[in-house]
């Protein structure tokens, strides 16, 4: 079980002898029940243009790769070139 840690009680005032107290904030025993619980809405209002991956950056990406597969590569030829040298 965690730990709760609490902060001490306020002290009562001279107005307010019994100390304050919390507002309630509704009934929580009805959340998420009725008729709003089956409705879907779609997440984007109509004629909003759901943004796409812009093509530079696909392309930045693409490059990102090759160049980083071809110093693997050109790596791997060092090590094999190292090794043969002992």
């Amino acid at each position: 079980m965690k730990a709760q840690w609490r902060l001490p009680a306020p002290e009562p005032s001279k107005e307010n002898p019994k100390g304050p107290h919390k507002k309630r904030k509704g009934a929580k025993n009805h959340q998420g029940k009725g008729k709003s619980k089956g409705n879907w809405h779609r997440p984007y209002p109509p004629g909003y243009m759901i943004p796409k991956l812009e093509f530079s950056a696909m392309e930045s990406v693409f490059n990102m790769a090759r160049t980083l597969t071809e110093f693997i590569a050109k790596e791997q030829e060092r090590m094999k070139g190292t090794s043969l040298r002992k």
